[in-house]
Parts: structure tokens; sequence; C-alpha cells
């Protein structure tokens, strides 16, 4: 099973969380690509 995110840059201190307190995922990084505009794309992959 795999997540890809897409990162848009915004005010810093805003937003909100993308996990629950306490919640936590074992991620292993796949691919990362960055747009001229800020975005960024990220591949991830959960680990057993």
């Amino acid at each position: 099973m795999s997540a890809i995110c897409f990162l848009v840059p915004l005010v810093v201190g805003g937003g909100r969380r993308a996990l629950p307190d306490g919640v936590r995922a074992e991620l292993e990084l796949l691919d990362m690509r960055r747009f001229e505009n800020g975005v960024v794309h990220l591949h991830y992959r959960f680990r057993a």
C-alpha cells in the first residue's frame, strides 16, 4: 500500500494535522518531485 501527498506552501503556523495526536505511520519515501510553483509531490510506502 502506498500514499501520495501534494504539499502546498502556505503561511507557517496554520493548517490541519494529517494525523491525530498519538497516531504514527512508518513510511518509506519512494519518490519526490518539486514543481516551480513550490508544490512538492511525495510518494510514500507504508512499512509493516
